[in-house]
């Protein structure tokens, strides 16, 4: 869940997107995903509040992960941009 969700606050369906989106990479690169809890609260908190890190294996390049950064910003507003994602260095 994005942390406007998570924080019951208004969100818009376009940049919730990018968060998903985020997510899913994140699944798809790592084998897990990048915020974990054992109940609904913690990880609304844990969403909200930690910072994102990387699991050391595998190895992912900087691109990936700067991507992955910029995708899973707290601030939805710091987002990056739909429209940017497929001109990230990750892709070219």
């Amino acid at each position: 869940m994005a942390p406007e969700i998570s924080s019951k606050l208004d969100y818009k369906g376009s940049p919730i997107d990018v968060w998903a989106l985020g997510i899913l990479t994140f699944r798809l690169l790592f084998g897990v995903f990048p915020f974990r809890a054992s109940n609904e609260r913690e990880l609304f908190w844990i969403i909200n509040k930690m910072s994102l890190k990387f699991p050391n294996t595998p190895l992912v390049s900087n691109e990936a992960k700067d991507l992955l950064t910029q995708m899973l910003k707290k601030n939805p507003i710091e987002w990056i941009k739909i429209t940017e994602i497929t001109n990230h260095l990750w892709f070219c």
